[in-house]
């Protein structure tokens, strides 16, 4: 409903993908979402050289070298990256 509401409700300007018309409330979010189309990946690791297109991501990835497993199954206790 929020998504719906930022896209489709507000007074505000919106963004528009020229390649798949997907609609960003916010220009950098714009930006951030041509990179997928660019191939642009300005995100590197610093353990294994992989590169990535946004921080999210990278901190994603980062989590298989670390071992981070922040997400937790109340129930049987297993833990998860995500």
């Amino acid at each position: 409903l929020n998504i719906h509401y930022k896209h489709t409700h507000r007074d505000k300007p919106q963004y528009e993908c020229d390649e798949c018309h997907v609609i960003f409330a916010i220009k950098r979010e714009l930006s951030t979402h041509m990179r997928i189309h660019s191939g642009e990946q300005p995100h590197t690791c610093t353990q294994c050289g992989k590169q990535f297109g946004t921080r999210q991501l990278l901190k994603k990835h980062w989590m298989w070298h670390t071992g981070e497993r922040s997400h937790v199954c109340p129930h049987c206790g297993k833990a998860f990256f995500q």
